[in-house]
């Protein structure tokens, strides 16, 4: 080994160890519990909104940079009452360091949330209650930046126990999802399909309906291409409000394909069964951008009306 090689291998060897020590030193001394006011403080100077975190705080350093926070809400904006907007009873997430120091590569362990719960609205002019924490003009700003060398890498990701309201004053229309579960494998940036698995209960008002979803798909997303995939798409529902007793319906195609560069959607052959009827809709690719128009052709199996 060469005098040179070997001097930088002690400047890393000692970078490694000085690093080791602050990370030691910032676990030992930090508290992040004594900084609740300063990040409510900033989330008020930033969004006007009241940041409550209630739970505890907690923060490792390495090899992962995790934090897990305790039971925490966001404030609601100016006209939509004092409910919160947004709270949960814990979320987590963990980035591991090395990767992210070294190559620019968010690699996280688990993106996990329990017991959110999300009150949205929209008032009789037609301003929503989310419309103040997205800046104008942040797509263009996003499209704009330049992009990092790094990739992106979940290994797993959940919510738990979840539940969401929208009412919307200007059309009356009120939405009601609880008992949201979604479960995502490992989620990666590159077109790799990720299992995912979800179930939820809703209630859609004035219409009436309500009932139960499932669903089931691998999902891929390439954000080079902008080529989001549905494969294997399987959904099951119960609803009630189409007919006197509660209505089984499940839904069945292998691919859904949405291209976001293009503002285009491509279906599969779709197998709906509803009703004792067994249905096979053949959807062509349609647009998204403004009305959307899609056509089908539809046949529909021989069935029994009076079953019906």
């Amino acid at each position: 080994m060469t005098r040179s090689i070997r001097y930088l291998v002690w400047i890393a060897g000692g970078l490694v160890a000085l690093f080791i020590l602050a990370a030691a030193a910032l676990f030992i001394f930090f508290d992040p519990n004594d900084f609740r006011e300063q990040i409510s403080s900033s989330v008020k100077k930033q969004t006007g909104r009241d940041l409550l975190i209630e739970g505890d705080i907690s923060l490792d350093i390495f090899p992962w940079l995790a934090v897990e926070v305790g039971s925490a809400s966001l404030g609601n904006a100016a006209g939509f009452g004092d409910e919160p907007m947004a709270s949960f009873d814990k979320a987590s997430l963990g980035v591991r360091v090395i990767p992210l120091i070294l190559r620019q590569e968010v690699v996280v362990g688990a993106a996990d949330i329990e017991g959110l719960s999300l009150n949205l609205a929209v008032n009789k002019r037609g301003v929503s209650n989310w419309a103040d924490l997205v800046p104008e003009g942040s797509d263009d700003e996003a499209d704009s930046a330049p992009g990092s060398s790094g990739g992106v890498d979940i290994n797993s990701m959940s919510i738990v126990a979840a539940s969401l309201r929208y009412v919307d004053e200007e059309t009356g229309d009120i939405v009601v999802l609880d008992g949201v579960n979604l479960k995502l494998g490992q989620l990666k940036s590159d077109g790799s399909p990720v299992p995912v698995d979800a179930e939820l209960s809703f209630d859609v008002q004035p219409s009436g309906l309500k009932g139960t979803l499932s669903l089931d798909t691998d999902l891929a997303f390439n954000s080079d291409s902008g080529l989001l995939q549905l494969s294997d798409l399987s959904v099951d529902s119960t609803v009630e409000g189409l007919a006197s007793i509660p209505t089984r319906m499940s839904i069945k195609t292998d691919a859904v394909e949405v291209s976001s560069n293009e503002s285009q959607v491509a279906l599969q052959p779709v197998e709906l069964s509803m009703l004792d009827m067994d249905i096979a809709v053949d959807v062509q690719p349609f647009s998204y951008e403004g009305a959307i128009t899609p056509k089908a052709t539809i046949a529909i199996d021989a069935f029994s009306p009076r079953s019906v």
